[in-house]
């Protein structure tokens, strides 16, 4: 290979909307680019992303000599950037359901539940019943990896081995399997190797962990002052859990760890901490950084000039991806390599260290079956397996905090007027707001009004709802991530002040459950996706059991 190949071969890069235009083939032609991060702007469907990942395997290999790398992050939950429309998946009148889809005649991919709400279906970690967390997220890792190769992806940036110990971290929250060590280390290494059972490349992320941090690396650039034995205690563990396993990959934190080194350099930038600690440690896979282009790297370092610092402190793949990337983003990304090609030229990046990355990134394309073409799918699923297990892990997690007034199951008497109260949010982006939302689907239910308000409410919107809420027997309001949204919070408890039969649905962090003293009833949803919705409304009305327990310290 030449220098200019193999420089491409440490990159993985985003690139504009979802078909090949004419800048982004001469973007790869010209930088011999070697590997591609999907976000949701470049995968509309099942269909059309087999469509761009073949181009982009064709260009590229076309361009290298070796086919690509091409990763998502399709964690479960609402980080799934493939979602075909798997989640309205039902047998038909006659219970009929769907067998095996030949190679060829379709594609489906599934919304599987967050990692939270996987670890809540299963109660304590030894648990068997109602779900033997253990094999449900071992099978939830093989279901997204036999999806993922259907459509033409090799490597799956997942699954966050972060402990979510800092109860007021904006960025991993219900991302993680929880606040115990042991848990999440368990929870980590089955995703894992159920991925890389469907011959996916497993990425364990943001080491060294991310879970205490207070500052979202993507705004900012968080510090964790924690010694290495402090570390090795706790974040650590599940790290060590997922190398255990032998995962393929690790994938480092912008997060600054001044015990371990102190030059103020995040761990994606820092020898001591790539190759000083995770290296020396035994850890023989890929190294790959968080996205160069968020903003604790672009706000504070040189963009080329951190790719380059990467490099030569121990990681392999260097991320310059993004989602809604366009023509701006691939001149940015071309920068970045030639800033790399550089540094190889000159001497700064030295030929040892250089074959050292892209030997290690052809080692696991071949064991992965990437360079042969082993990582096409070889055989069908059966949709009808994957869809019944996310509805059912899904409504088992479902997970009653209290309910102090008896409310769940919700059964209003003829004439008893049912308020149900959410934001007008939509997920997956793009499908209608109002359909989609919390508050139309359990109106919908109960035969009842509903009221949809600003992800933040304004004050008009919160007193309607209080004034609303006055006249109704029953009211559910849902929130999400209410501890760092103050008029969340007021809304609830004005709704809350006025009717005591209040029933309060937390479709996102866990955490909200503290806010709220006076609610008649508290159910944990976990998230926010048309999944976790179809749960919680099932549970309200009597026709699932919350079977859950909160895999966090709710105090």
């Amino acid at each position: 290979m030449t220098d200019e190949q193999k420089v491409g071969q440490l990159f993985l890069t985003s690139i504009p909307g979802d078909t090949l235009d004419e800048q982004t083939i001469a973007f790869l032609n010209e930088t011999n680019i070697g590997n591609i991060i999907l976000f949701s702007n470049n995968t509309p469907s099942p269909i059309q992303t087999a469509e761009l990942t073949a181009a982009l395997q064709s260009c590229i290999t076309q361009n290298t000599g070796v086919p690509a790398i091409i990763a998502v992050d399709q964690e479960g939950g609402e980080i799934s950037r493939i979602i075909g429309s798997a989640y309205e998946y039902a047998p038909d009148e006659n219970g009929i359901k769907y067998g095996e889809i030949p190679l060829g005649a379709g594609i489906e991919t599934f919304l599987y539940p967050c990692a939270m709400a996987i670890a809540a279906s299963g109660g304590a970690p030894t648990a068997q019943e109602p779900v033997p967390e253990f094999n449900a997220v071992r099978t939830a890792g093989l279901y997204i990896g036999q999806e993922l190769r259907a459509v033409g992806i090799n490597c799956n940036l997942a699954p966050v081995a972060d402990i979510n110990s800092n109860p007021a971290n904006p960025v991993i929250g219900t991302r993680s399997y929880g606040d115990d060590a042991e848990r999440v280390a368990a929870d980590a290494a089955a995703f894992a190797t159920g991925l890389q059972e469907s011959g996916v490349l497993a990425v364990a992320k943001h080491y060294p962990g991310h879970g205490d941090t207070s500052i979202d690396s993507h705004y900012g650039l968080p510090s964790v002052n924690k010694t290495l034995e402090e570390l090795r205690s706790l974040e650590l563990i599940p790290f060590n859990a997922v190398q255990n396993a032998d995962i393929g990959a690790v994938m480092a934190a912008h997060i600054v760890f001044p015990q371990i080194d102190s030059t103020g350099l995040p761990a994606t930038l820092s020898q001591p901490v790539l190759t000083g600690v995770l290296r020396k440690g035994g850890f023989d896979g890929l190294i790959l950084t968080d996205s160069m282009r968020m903003g604790a790297i672009m706000q504070n370092f040189g963009f080329g000039e951190a790719c380059v610092t990467a490099i030569n402190a121990g990681a392999d793949l260097i991320t310059t991806g993004t989602g809604g990337d366009n023509i701006q983003g691939l001149a940015l990304q071309r920068a970045a390599y030639d800033a790399v090609l550089a540094a190889v030229k000159s001497g700064s990046i030295s030929p040892e260290t250089l074959d050292d990355r892209v030997g290690r990134i052809l080692l696991y394309k071949e064991r992965f079956g990437i360079i042969d073409g082993q990582a096409a799918p070889q055989s069908g699923y059966y949709p009808s397996l994957h869809a019944d297990f996310a509805r059912e892990v899904s409504e088992k997690s479902m997970t009653l905090i209290r309910d102090t007034r008896s409310l769940i199951p919700l059964e209003p008497a003829e004439g008893d007027r049912v308020l149900a109260i959410s934001a007008a949010r939509a997920f997956p982006a793009g499908s209608d707001q109002r359909d989609g939302a919390f508050a139309a689907q359990a109106a919908r239910r109960f035969g009842g009004a509903d009221i949809l308000v600003d992800a933040s409410p304004t004050s008009e919107q919160i007193a309607a709802c209080a004034a609303q809420a006055s006249k109704s027997r029953y009211v559910i309001v849902a929130c999400r991530d209410a501890v760092f949204d103050p008029s969340q919070q007021a809304l609830v408890n004005a709704v809350c002040t006025v009717n005591p039969n209040t029933i309060v649905v937390c479709m996102g962090l866990p955490y909200d459950a503290n806010l709220f003293p006076q609610a008649g009833a508290i159910l944990c949803a976990w998230e926010s996706t048309p999944l976790s919705i179809a749960s919680a409304v099932r549970v309200l009305a009597g026709e699932a059991d919350a079977m859950g327990v909160s895999p966090v310290s709710l105090g």
